[in-house]
């Protein structure tokens, strides 16, 4: 807090105090705070998502699981019928 502070000033949160103590009285709620509201917009933003990126995600939600199982497959499958070493199938998963 700078010394051109004086009784009844406004002060922002984060100001920081080096020299002395004062009381403050607190006007707004989190909820009215700038922060708040651009939690809020980023919030909303994610919520409402391009047409393409919707597609990519429930794309992903299918995709994803077959793609790890095809590996552990590849992985477990072909030592176990001995066309190769557990560590040479590994290495392909």
């Amino acid at each position: 807090m700078d010394d051109d502070e004086k009784e009844g000033d406004h002060v922002f949160a984060g100001t920081l105090n080096m020299d002395r103590s004062f009381d403050m009285i607190v006007e707004k709620t989190y909820q009215e705070t700038t922060l708040a509201h651009i939690i809020e917009l980023v919030e909303e933003a994610q919520d409402n998502k391009a047409p393409s990126e919707a597609f990519i995600d429930r794309f992903a939600k299918v995709y994803t699981p077959f793609v790890f199982l095809g590996v552990l497959l590849l992985m477990i499958v072909p030592p176990l019928l001995q066309l190769g070493s557990w560590g040479e199938w590994f290495y392909k998963g």
